[in-house]
């Protein structure tokens, strides 16, 4: 995705927000399938040693979904923001 955008800036952007909609419809979705995942596993008093490191891995998926949920929001932000002739 990121070499999409680099990219676009000299082939264009045709289909460039399609791409980033659908993306962050993607990591939106794998966020929420880790967050539904942590609320099952890990509940509040669910931290002996074997627990606390699986959760550890748990919330390095989330940190990076939310990084990408997050930076693709930005994006898209961003791509509404351009004129129209930089759209096309």
């Amino acid at each position: 995705m990121l070499l999409r955008l680099r990219a676009a800036a000299v082939v264009g952007t045709d289909g460039l927000e399609a791409d980033l909609r659908r993306h962050r419809e993607l990591h939106a979705r794998q966020l929420a399938e880790y967050r539904e995942i942590e609320r099952r596993d890990f509940p509040p008093g669910k931290d002996g040693p074997e627990d606390r490191l699986r959760h550890l891995v748990l919330r390095a998926g989330i940190d990076l979904e939310t990084f990408w949920t997050q930076w693709l929001d930005h994006a898209l932000s961003e791509f509404a923001r351009l004129p129209d002739t930089a759209r096309e």
